[in-house]
């Protein structure tokens, strides 16, 4: 494994994934969406400079095999990790005993992802050994956690993210947080709102996948919906 910096992306099974999408979108249609945006987060990482390398992680063979065919690393999963934060914390030790000395998590849902403004996370990081967290477009999710391997900070996913991991931490060792604020990183894509903008935000080749994927998704659930004429 080279030494460097290394983005970290946790990815559910596919079953399980896009949950908050559960009531417009059936399983197989939200484990499609996920891959378009994985593969789509996956280019935008190829315009960063400062990167060694990307690893996958998660329990699903799939994502093993997507790693296996784009050329990246998976880091499987164990059995019995419960949850994504100890799931992030099991894959940052891999990478740290790997020799990475920058880790940046993100989610797997970042379809506009711009490597270059990633690469703002990872030398702020590098210089001031601090902890940089990216919000979501919202201000309360956390799209990216960017820090020192040796010194990783508690990892706080989930509701209200972002102010968590810039509480001072309990072990005052670990590195002070900062956050950065980062356009590409801010939309994710969790609600139907957030759907809604995926397919109307003109992105150039960004989220191409994605996008895509969401106008199809929408011309069928028109086509499956009756109007009301026709349920009369």
């Amino acid at each position: 494994m080279s030494r460097g910096a290394w983005a970290l992306l946790p990815v559910k099974e596919g079953a399980r994934a896009k949950s908050r999408l559960a009531g417009i979108l059936s399983p197989r249609q939200r484990a499609d969406l996920q891959q378009a945006m994985l593969l789509d987060l996956l280019d935008g990482l190829r315009a960063s400079q400062l990167l060694s390398g990307i690893a996958l992680c998660g329990p699903d063979p799939a994502t093993a095999t997507l790693a296996a065919r784009s050329g990246h690393t998976f880091i499987h999963q164990p059995t019995g990790t419960d949850g994504l934060n100890a799931a992030v914390a099991f894959a940052t030790r891999a990478l740290s005993s790997s020799g990475a000395r920058i880790v940046a998590v993100l989610p797997a849902d970042l379809p506009f992802l711009d490597g270059a403004e990633l690469d703002i996370a990872i030398a702020a990081a590098a210089l001031s050994r601090a902890c940089a967290v990216v919000p979501d477009r919202r201000g309360t999710g956390t799209n990216g956690l960017v820090f020192p391997a040796s010194t990783p900070p508690e990892f706080r996913f989930g509701p209200d993210s972002f102010r968590r991991h810039l509480d001072r931490p309990s072990d005052r060792r670990l590195p002070p947080r900062r956050a950065l604020r980062l356009a590409s990183l801010a939309c994710d894509i969790d609600l139907p709102d957030d759907l809604e903008q995926l397919r109307d935000k003109a992105s150039g080749d960004r989220a191409r996948r994605a996008r895509a994927l969401a106008l199809t998704l929408q011309r069928e659930r028109r086509t499956q919906t009756p109007t009301k004429e026709s349920a009369q």
